[in-house]
Formats: structure tokens, C-alpha cells, sequence
């Protein structure tokens, strides 16, 4: 540990020594304090303590960094918070062992993808997302406007391309947000990338540069609801609110005389760009199979987001 760095140590409640330990037993303890050589240690239960595994310290979820025994059964465990980065220590027995990784997964930061068709609700249900788990939510588009405005590196690099007319090579977008998910409200808050990938090339430089989401969640809804979908909306040019003929009427004969079409809202474009889509996503969910969660989108948006937050609470 760094010189000068202090952690926060739990010390074993010597009165009680099979009690759960107290908040009155903590004190500081500088970071030149010898200890035992730290391991993984299997312990009597059966369970196994492995550094890099999460468990919750001091009521905040934390990647185990060390692990020492101290005496007995107990283990001295040392972790680095999720939320504000500070190491902390604690002993815990085998028994505590359980409801501390519960703790941990339930508390920790989330990192999720959402992905859908056009048209498959996918921006009403990261805004539900945010509003219940407080998640950073990252759009590539928003992440581009932002880093060209800045004037970064990577923002001067896709400017080019964009000024051209091109498309914005992968390897900038993959930098762009692997620079933005390493700031200190998505480490603290955790993320929700939204959309992306979108092609497997996305998803392996996504994979090679060590960004691990915990769940990909996939709205699925059938090609002719979203065609119905598409079609059907209609935008106040005024207030640029999006209606919807037959779902979402605008409120008055006023709004609806001056509501537009989009150009590219029509049944021949839309089947282009789900083909597209289609063509993309079999070549994206083979990177996320085994954390991948299908979730009926062809239903009232609150039904869609109760499948939504479990998949998201269950990661």
C-alpha cells in the first residue's frame, strides 16, 4: 500500500469473539502495519475468498485486494471500494461470508448494455434505468457531439471523419468511451450503454479493451409491430414532441394539422434498417450469450421495464 496511506480496520470483538463485529470496535491504523502472508483461504464452511471478488466491507461493495487469517476460523479481508476507490479492512467469520457477497453484488455498481430495434422502446426504457438505479447513460452519438466540442484528441480525430462525410472508424469510438466509462461517476455510479455495439466488430474491440458489462439486455419485438411503430409517428415541429397516430395521438386537431413525417419514417426504409439490424445483431449476442437476457418489448412500457429491472437487479 502507498506510503502514508491509512485503511480502516474492524477490529475482532474480543468479549464476543463468535458475535457479529460492532461499529464501536473500528479505528484507524496506519498502512506500515505487518500482517501474515495473504491467500486465498479456504475456510471451514467450504467457501473460498479470492482477491478480485466482491464482496461488501463496511456496508460498501468492494473488490477484494488481500486476504490474511488472523486467527481461528476468521479472515482479515482488505478491499478496494467500487464507489469511492479507499481500501478497507474487516474480519469476518465463515459465517458472514454469504450475506457479505450478497451485500456486495446487490450494492454494487451496474454496468449494463440495452439493446433493440428501431422503434423498440429502447429510449424509454434507459430513461426508466437511470430514474431507478441512478446508471450514467452513454449514447456513441452524444459521446462524438461532446468530445468534438471539447476539442480532445480522439474528438479532433472524428471530426475529420465526420467533416468528410465518413463514418467514424471503430477504434475512435472505442477509445472515446473507454475514456468515458473511466470517469469517476460511471466507476462510482456504474454505467448503461446504450445501443452499442452494433456490429461484432464493436463488440470484439469492446472485448479487447476490458469493458465487461454484467448484463446485455435484448428488447425483442417483431418486425411488423416495429414497422407499425415507425410509421405511425409524428413530430411537433414546435415542441419536437413525437406522437404517434394510433398510440399516442396528439392532443388536439391544432398539434395534429402541424405534426410532421420523418423522411426516413416510411415502410421501405425502416425494413432496411432492420435488416440491417438483424444482419449486426447475430453477429453481437454470440460475445454476450452467457449474460444475455431477452426481454419482451411488444408490451406497456411499465411491463417492459418490471422484466427490465429484474434482469438489471439480477446481474
Amino acid at each position: 500500500w502507498g506510503q502514508g496511506t491509512s485503511l480502516l480496520r474492524l477490529q475482532p470483538n474480543r468479549a464476543a469473539p463468535h458475535s457479529p463485529l460492532s461499529p464501536e470496535s473500528l479505528e484507524s491504523v496506519p498502512s506500515s502495519s505487518t500482517h501474515p502472508p495473504s491467500y486465498s483461504k479456504k475456510m471451514s464452511s467450504g467457501m473460498d475468498v479470492s482477491v478480485g471478488e466482491i464482496l461488501s466491507i463496511r456496508g460498501a461493495p468492494s473488490e477484494v485486494t488481500k486476504v490474511e487469517q488472523v486467527d481461528g476460523p476468521r479472515l482479515l479481508i482488505t478491499g478496494r471500494s467500487l464507489r469511492d476507490g479507499q481500501l478497507y479492512e474487516a474480519v469476518f467469520f465463515p459465517k458472514d461470508l454469504a450475506n457479505a457477497r450478497a451485500a456486495g453484488k446487490a450494492g454494487a455498481p451496474k454496468h449494463v448494455i440495452i439493446a433493440g430495434a428501431p422503434a423498440s422502446g429502447k429510449g424509454t426504457q434507459c430513461e426508466f434505468i437511470v430514474a431507478k438505479f441512478g446508471l450514467v447513460h452513454i449514447s456513441t452519438g452524444d459521446l462524438l457531439r461532446e468530445a468534438v466540442k471539447a476539442g480532445t484528441s480522439l474528438g479532433v480525430q472524428a471530426k475529420a471523419f465526420m467533416d468528410s462525410g465518413d463514418l467514424v472508424p471503430d477504434h475512435i469510438i472505442i477509445g472515446i468511451v473507454q475514456d468515458r466509462l473511466a470517469q469517476p461517476d460511471c466507476r462510482r455510479q456504474g454505467w448503461l450503454l446504450d445501443g452499442f455495439p452494433r456490429t461484432p466488430a464493436q463488440a470484439q474491440a469492446l472485448k479487447d479493451a476490458g469493458v465487461r458489462p454484467d448484463v446485455f439486455i435484448l428488447l425483442d419485438v417483431p418486425d411488423e409491430a416495429l414497422v407499425e411503430r415507425v410509421t405511425g409517428r409524428m413530430m411537433d415541429p414546435t415542441t419536437g414532441k413525437i406522437y404517434h397516430k394510433i398510440f399516442n395521438p396528439p392532443p388536439s386537431a391544432e398539434i395534429t394539422k402541424r405534426c410532421v413525417t420523418r423522411s426516413d419514417d416510411t415502410e421501405e426504409k425502416v425494413r432496411v434498417r432492420l435488416s440491417n439490424y438483424h444482419n449486426h445483431l447475430s453477429g453481437i449476442v454470440g460475445y454476450y450469450q452467457n449474460i444475455i437476457v431477452h426481454v419482451n418489448g411488444n408490451r406497456h412500457k411499465d411491463d417492459v421495464f418490471k422484466d427490465v429491472f429484474s434482469a438489471v437487479m439480477s446481474a
